[in-house]
């Protein structure tokens, strides 16, 4: 799977749907909330960080302001999670 393709699996085109824009931002943020409690004790640090520094990569081929945003949001994510882990 290529890295496009792969991050289509994770960012909005699901079961058939594919969602836009704010919609689709918002959705990705609420999920990713919900399950950060089970992710937190389930991988460490380095995970994070390794998830963030692929989501850069992404981000520096991508063009569509909403793909921008969301890579920016989950970029901002792994590495508050990286920051909380390495607290504890």
């Amino acid at each position: 799977m290529d890295a496009i393709a792969g991050f289509h699996a994770r960012a909005g085109v699901f079961r058939g749907f594919r969602f836009s824009g704010a919609a689709s931002t918002k959705a990705a943020t609420d999920a990713g909330y919900l399950h950060e409690g089970l992710l937190l004790k389930e991988q460490p640090a380095a995970y994070y960080r390794t998830t963030s520094d692929h989501y850069r990569k992404l981000l520096a081929e991508t063009t569509t302001p909403g793909l921008t945003q969301y890579l920016r949001e989950m970029i901002a994510r792994c590495e508050r999670l990286a920051r909380e882990i390495e607290a504890v």
